[in-house]
């Protein structure tokens, strides 16, 4: 795994782009949770206070998540390459699984949407 999708470096640039979008900080506003992101096999765990993302970890925590997303890494290239955000299209399709806390999941629905289109910004390469 190089530098660039889907390593730490890039989950911690993914990090700094979401805390830089104020429509995220509103959407997750009042969220204190986590969320644990599987790209293919490699996979990370944010933690979301106050409208930011405070942490990231390379795999799994042993706090657990509030509600994880996860695909095959060649979907997730797939989202990042679309013209469009296809978030929402590629769950409803079973391409990207979404499990844990759905109800949270789906409170903070436009948070997520927000840091898949910060994902989307970071693209494919090196931070």
């Amino acid at each position: 795994m190089t530098d660039g999708f889907p390593s730490l470096p890039w989950a911690i640039q993914l990090q700094a782009t979401a805390n830089e979008d104020a429509e995220f900080a509103g959407a997750a506003r009042w969220f204190d949770g986590s969320v644990f992101l599987r790209f293919g096999s490699a996979a990370y765990w944010m933690k979301i206070y106050g409208g930011r993302v405070i942490d990231v970890q390379a795999g799994p925590s042993p706090l657990g998540f509030t509600f994880a997303i996860g695909g095959e890494e060649s979907v997730w290239r797939e989202l990042l390459r679309d013209p469009r955000n296809r978030f929402l299209e590629f769950a409803a399709a079973g391409r990207l699984s979404v499990e844990g806390n759905l109800l949270e999941y789906m409170r903070i629905t436009k948070a997520v949407i927000r840091l898949i289109e910060a994902a989307r910004k970071i693209g494919e390469a090196r931070p």
